[in-house]
């Protein structure tokens, strides 16, 4: 077959979707043309490397990160460099919560008012949320890192 018609039934081809039923005149073309059918084996066996996992030990270090972060997108790296996150004021915000909520727990027992105790609780509860979820918002990279370790891991039943 010439490498025009080739062209265009591997594009044809690549256009399908995955399981896609692969239509006569690309099945007859791929089944005479030896060229056309060694590409799609090659194309199939390239797509299962790529999806299996990549075992590549690699130092990780301060200088390799740094490298790397200077060569994809040098202005982030500075800019994290300048203002790095720092933990412990959210540790600090937390503890000062929970001694405000131990204390308020006191005061509002003193009330006898359980309406005003209903009220000071859910507010309470409404800010441990928004600092909750504040706090999430802020290291998702951390998060989304952890939760995506069991992402790619298959279910089976029990």
């Amino acid at each position: 077959m010439n490498n025009k018609n080739c062209e265009e039934i591997m594009n044809s081809y690549l256009l399908l979707d995955k399981d896609e039923k692969v239509p006569l005149k690309i099945f007859l073309h791929l089944f005479f043309c030896r060229k056309c059918r060694q590409q799609i084996k090659m194309l199939s066996y390239a797509e299962k490397q790529i999806a299996a996992p990549l075992n590549i030990q690699t130092p990780i270090t301060d200088d390799s990160i740094k490298n790397v972060m200077l060569k994809i997108a040098p202005e982030v790296y500075e800019k994290m460099i300048q203002k790095p996150i720092s933990i412990s004021g959210w540790i600090a915000g937390g503890i000062v919560m929970i001694a405000l909520l131990f204390f308020s727990i006191f005061i509002t027992k003193n009330m006898h008012n359980e309406s005003i105790s209903l009220v000071y609780g859910l507010l309470i509860a409404a800010l441990v949320t928004g600092y909750c979820a504040l706090f999430i918002c802020s290291h998702v990279d951390i998060f989304v890192e952890k939760i995506s370790t069991h992402i790619g891991k298959e279910w089976k039943p029990a």
